[in-house]
C-alpha cells in the first residue's frame, strides 16, 4: 500500500509532469485558479487526489505484472 502524498510532493510530480501531457498541464492550472480565488483546501485536494489515484494505479499495474 503506497502513502499518500503531501502537497508539496504531489506539486512536484505534476509540475515535472507537465510538459509531456496537456492533462498534467490543466490539472496545474486549475488548482492555480483554485488557490487565487481562495479555494487552497480544495485546490490542495483536487492535486493530491491525482496523484495519489495515479500512484494507485501504478502500484496495481506493477503489482498484476509481477504476478505474470
Amino acid at each position: 500500500m503506497h502513502k499518500r502524498p503531501s502537497l508539496p510532493q504531489a506539486l512536484d510530480v505534476l509540475k515535472s509532469c507537465q510538459h509531456e501531457n496537456e492533462d498534467i498541464a490543466e490539472a496545474l492550472t486549475t488548482y492555480n485558479k483554485l488557490v487565487k480565488s481562495g479555494q487552497e483546501f480544495v485546490a490542495a485536494r483536487f492535486v493530491v487526489d491525482i496523484v495519489d489515484h495515479f500512484n494507485h494505479l501504478q502500484e496495481t499495474t506493477l503489482g498484476q505484472a509481477a504476478k505474470k
